[in-house]
């Protein structure tokens, strides 16, 4: 069985994974198009740039977060994945609830791919610790996209 999850999206607190996430096509149409809806809002400056970044009030940094994810995700369903259910983790109050829910869907014993839509992967594969639950970020699940960490790495190693 193959699941999505949505995390909430804490990675893109690194202004370097905001960068990289801005090379993505479906990413940067997906802010580009947001923008239309906020003509009051430079959204490009405020995801690139970190000083811009750190002024954006909570309500701003969860649209970024929802429109990033919302690239990726289009990106991810390209790759034709069929998947049963999507799972968000805004809908809980913990993560140690989002573990307790893909606990109880292995209880029929079958394996279960978890595809994360973050970017990054957050604290519910540590807390869940089940080997037939397979946490996959959508990042690395798409070929095309095997620079994206490995630009990171380098950008840390500098």
């Amino acid at each position: 069985m193959n699941l999505i999850y949505f995390t909430n999206g804490a990675g893109l607190a690194d202004g370097e994974i905001r960068r990289q996430c801005a090379r993505i096509p479906e990413v940067l149409a997906s802010l580009q198009d947001a923008q239309a809806s906020h003509p009051t809002w430079d959204i490009l400056n405020t995801f690139l740039l970190d000083e811009e970044f750190a002024r954006a009030d909570g309500d701003q940094r969860r649209d970024l977060v929802r429109w990033t994810q919302w690239g990726l995700f289009e990106r991810f369903c390209r790759q034709r994945i069929v998947y049963a259910e999507i799972f968000y983790r805004v809908n809980y109050a913990s993560p140690l609830l989002v573990a307790k829910e893909f606990r109880w869907l292995l209880r029929t014993g079958e394996p279960v791919k978890i595809y994360v839509i973050g970017p990054g992967l957050d604290e519910v594969p540590m807390l869940l610790r089940d080997a037939r639950a397979e946490f996959i970020e959508a990042i690395d699940a798409d070929p095309s996209l095997a620079w994206f960490w490995s630009g990171l790495k380098k950008v840390a190693n500098a």
